[in-house]
């Protein structure tokens, strides 16, 4: 649908065109599905507007909504695992981004998974974000080699303050490393109770640092560095080199 809006004035003849769409219909035949015929290919470009209008009012029909959207959804997640090869995520955390892909869609993703502070949930979160612009916000335009390699990503996981509360080892750490930092300078404190100690907006309200639970050792790290006065600040940078293993 998209080539027939795009009409075959954009390519430089009529065989172009039909060697760049059969190159396209590969994949969709490899599952065993049987693309449009070739009659519907050299379609006028207003009459390509009009069938692409028409299918979209299809697509919003009430009965058809939820099952664009899991179809969008489902996609994306394709997207974001092929985005997690591509950034060379070592699988074991990839896999476990993964599991948090979704967690409102038990029927594709099963229970929710336990989060804990590998910072797994919100690097599911920014990953998705990021596909999400790249399909319908402002990275849209971008080549997708050039999007790959100018990733950035904005976040408590990044903040330097991390690296004076977990051991050298963590995948936290070593997900830092894999981007060039610029260090924030507002207080992420809203942020840490929330990824941190799992605390919802309206227990966030007028909440005693000493009351915060220490059942990992971040939690009791970052009590021990707010109690302290500590500041939490984030950061942000793009991605330049490898996930460390």
């Amino acid at each position: 649908m998209v080539m027939k809006a795009l009409g075959q004035d954009d390519f430089p003849d009529w065989d172009s065109f039909q060697s760049a769409l059969r190159e396209k219909m590969r994949p969709v035949e490899a599952l065993g599905l049987v693309p449009g015929p070739e009659a519907n290919w050299r379609m006028e470009k207003d009459a390509a507007e009009k069938e692409k209008q028409a299918e979209e009012r299809i697509r919003h029909a009430p009965r058809m909504e939820e099952v664009c959207r899991i179809n969008d959804r489902m996609l994306i997640q394709e997207s974001m695992e092929r985005l997690l090869r591509e950034i060379q995520m070592p699988r074991p955390f990839a896999l476990r981004v993964m599991d948090f892909a979704w967690p409102d869609l038990e029927a594709f993703s099963g229970t929710a998974p336990e989060e804990g502070n590998d910072g797994a949930a919100e690097a599911a979160r920014q990953l998705r974000t990021a596909v999400e612009n790249n399909w319908y916000g402002p990275w849209n335009p971008l080549p997708h080699d050039v999007f790959v390699d100018t990733m950035t990503c904005e976040s408590w996981l990044l903040s330097p303050v991390l690296k004076d509360l977990l051991p050298p080892a963590s995948r936290i750490l070593r997900f830092q490393r894999a981007f060039d930092l610029t260090p924030g300078t507002e207080d992420e404190r809203e942020a840490v109770l929330q990824w941190v100690f799992r605390l919802t907006a309206p227990q966030q309200k007028n909440v005693s640092l000493d009351a915060l639970p220490e059942n990992t050792s971040l939690q009791k790290s970052m009590k021990r560095f707010l109690l302290s006065g500590g500041v939490f600040t984030a950061a942000s940078g793009p991605l330049v080199r490898p996930f460390a293993g």
